[in-house]
């Protein structure tokens, strides 16, 4: 009977292991590696790692995150990973960094290595106590506004730049060409939002550090209260509203807006936390182009040449989540028009 050929998680644990040994010596062991759910364009892995074979509380838990796709809509790894080493040393709170291979990586594919916390996303935690949740509402809202806040030309000045233009017509441009090449037919709704966030861009706004997804399940809760902001490969400097708009999305019971806050509350609490009135107006262009920023992320993953990514269910979702982005652009685009007819 032949060799019983290795499975692609040996593999991927072997080469991980090659990396970790020329980091800390050949006594390395890592066990329970085990891929977590969700993630498009990367995957993301979990595993326990012990530099000592006597000392148990030489463990550490950590997690992978590597890409398996070279059509990126968001930073690249090694730019991510000197975001986040900045972040946390400005006590910023996020997971720790730990390594970063991005050219010679053992396991064929760029990845990060980084803290693994003990607890379970916001979303989830919600799902099971919903005890406090104004109080954690107010919380994270605090978190947002304060990497608003943050001095971003100081901290990470070389590793992000502002955009050339305005950063709403920046960000409309970026986007909605990658809405418009991955349309798989006429997207006549999606077209109009394009047409009137190009005719009402904001002149001007302030430049922040946005982290770009911020929403509940990129919220991580362990049970000493701690919470953490995971995710960051969508930030860049733009509008802060831009980054409350995207968060005002997401809107079940278990989210910040919706099921921790009202729309108001949360508007509110953000008011009081950054110390800064947040422009309606502004806003509501901000939340049209949020449904025009999704609706190419979810288009551009759909477009695909692999078979395997096209039966994977987390792209299924994305398509079937297009009749819902329609029908809150026509929403958008109605309040818009009512208010103009009224003015």
């Amino acid at each position: 009977m032949g060799a019983v050929a290795p499975t692609a998680t040996d593999q991927l644990h072997e080469g991980l292991r090659a990396f970790l040994v020329a980091q800390y010596g050949a006594s390395v062991k890592l066990s329970g590696l085990r891929r977590l759910t969700g993630g498009t364009s990367h995957e993301t892995w979990a595993f326990d790692l012990s530099t000592s074979p006597h000392a148990k509380e030489s463990i550490r838990p950590l997690i992978l995150r590597r890409d398996f796709s070279d059509d990126r809509l968001d930073l690249d790894l090694a730019t991510e990973f000197v975001l986040l080493q900045r972040l946390y040393a400005a006590g910023v709170p996020v997971a720790e960094p730990v390594f970063c291979e991005h050219r010679n990586s053992p396991i064929s594919t760029p990845f990060i290595i980084s803290e693994r916390l003990p607890g379970t996303d916001i979303r989830k935690r919600m799902a099971q106590n919903k005890d406090g949740a104004r109080a954690l509402g107010l919380s994270l809202t605090a978190i947002q506004a304060g990497i608003h806040c943050l001095d971003w030309r100081k901290v990470l000045g070389d590793v992000l730049s502002p955009p050339a233009t305005n950063a709403a017509v920046s960000e409309v441009s970026r986007w909605s060409r990658i809405a418009t090449e991955c349309a798989r037919e006429p997207q006549t709704l999606l077209f109009a939002a394009i047409d009137w966030l190009g005719a009402h861009a904001p002149d001007d706004s302030p430049s922040t550090l946005v982290h770009g997804d911020f929403k509940a399940n990129n919220l991580v809760f362990d049970p000493t209260g701690r919470v953490a902001v995971i995710d960051w490969e969508l930030s860049h400097i733009s509008d802060p509203l831009e980054d409350l708009a995207f968060t005002m999305l997401w809107t079940s019971q278990y989210d910040l807006v919706g099921g921790m806050l009202s729309e108001e509350d949360y508007i509110a609490a953000y008011e009081h936390a950054s110390g800064s009135r947040v422009d309606r107006e502004r806003l509501f262009f901000w939340r049209l182009f949020a449904q025009v920023k999704v609706a190419a992320i979810f288009l551009k993953g759909l477009r695909t040449e692999s078979v395997e990514a096209s039966i994977r269910p987390s792209l299924v979702m994305l398509g079937r989540a297009m009749p819902w982005i329609e029908q809150r652009i026509a929403e958008l685009l109605r309040n818009a028009l009512n208010e103009r007819n009224a003015a």
